[in-house]
């Protein structure tokens, strides 16, 4: 459960290593930290909008080809949103 919970995944269909299945919905704490975490670095430097685009499109991408624990791409594409907002 321990582990499941580090990886944070809400569904299968990511690639996740073997024997660790999704969580559920607990992926969003971790998914929110690391976004809070990712605006508040982009709003301290200039042009923040393009360090957070550049987030954006570097997480989506890897997460087709691996998950990372605690929903880092999750939180990298989730910042789009917490900087908008």
């Amino acid at each position: 459960m321990t582990i499941r919970a580090l990886y944070g995944a809400g569904s299968d269909s990511v690639k996740l290593p073997p024997g660790i299945s999704a969580i559920g919905a607990i992926w969003f704490l971790p998914a929110l930290l690391w976004a809070l975490i990712i605006v508040k670095y982009a709003i301290s430097v200039k042009y923040g909008f393009i360090f957070i685009f550049f987030n954006v499109i570097v997480s989506y991408i890897f997460s087709k080809y691996i998950w990372l624990p605690l929903s880092i791409q999750a939180g990298g594409v989730a910042a789009i949103f917490v900087y908008i907002g």
